[in-house]
């Protein structure tokens, strides 16, 4: 929501379990990761949804796989969904950073929590940060929410310079396109991979948040005709199945927001 990580080769075929290889020491952050919070592209309507929507594809496979490690945000990341599946993201781009380093330096929205009446959990919010400009809360655990592309995209590109692609709002087929051809898509879903009835709306310094406590990131490694796989950092379990149409419901209930690298 440890341990150092290896990409490993695409299979294009078949599910098998993920093999794990030594990996490559795991590198500093760049001096200049900072919050950035100033444009703020539409979901459905960002340049690279756009521009790759319109460019010409060859037929998808029916089925892809990658073979990457997974790994657990737990226990030190209670709430690190999102920079954990980048710690994967970027060791597929052979770029390792550990998680922690991540959380350490990913873009927050330091808007303290208000509360309606005497309640103090989640559902009780009426006022906290925007997680399009960073984190929300606490990422270690108690009161925390997440932190959505706009934010995560700048900041992938400050560990990467000139490779982050949001992919927020492209259709499916191009998010399927790019694990088959070996690049997996940080995606926002639910903890349960189904669509949520769970929501809260609080206000934000740049308006309201509809959020949900069900919210989750997770990385898409493979896909066949039911199902999708992914590396789920909340159980740390690599090529997780999951019912295609049931994640994708959720995943539009987020947004369709999607993250990679080029």
């Amino acid at each position: 929501m440890t341990g150092r990580l290896a990409a490993c080769a695409l299979l294009s075929v078949a599910v098998s379990a993920c093999g794990v290889t030594p990996a490559a020491t795991p590198r500093p952050l760049s001096s200049s990761v900072t919050k950035d919070a100033a444009v703020r592209p539409s979901v459905a309507t960002t340049s690279a949804a756009r521009t790759l929507a319109t460019t010409p594809v060859r037929r998808l496979p029916a089925r892809a796989l990658l073979r990457l490690p997974a790994v657990s945000q737990l226990p030190e990341l209670g709430n690190g969904c999102e920079v954990t599946s980048l710690a994967m993201l970027l060791t597929a781009a052979h770029h390792p950073v550990d998680k922690l380093s991540l959380a350490a330096a990913m873009p927050r929205d330091p808007t303290p929590p208000s509360f309606d009446g005497a309640g103090r959990g989640f559902t009780d919010v009426t006022g906290w940060g925007d997680p399009e400009d960073g984190f929300v809360g606490n990422v270690h655990g108690t009161l925390g929410y997440a932190i959505y592309h706009v934010a995560l995209a700048r900041f992938l590109d400050s560990v990467i310079p000139g490779r982050s692609r949001d992919l927020t709002g492209a259709p499916v087929a191009t998010l399927l396109r790019r694990v088959a051809s070996g690049t997996p898509v940080l995606m926002w879903t639910t903890a349960t991979f189904t669509p949520t009835q769970n929501w809260v709306v609080w206000q934000s310094p740049h308006g309201p948040v509809r959020a949900t406590s069900d919210e989750h990131a997770v990385l898409l490694v493979g896909y066949d005709r039911r199902h999708l796989y992914v590396n789920d950092p909340l159980t740390g379990i690599a090529a997780r199945a999951v019912d295609r149409d049931s994640f994708l419901a959720a995943w539009t209930q987020l947004g369709r927001q999607a993250l990679s690298y080029d």
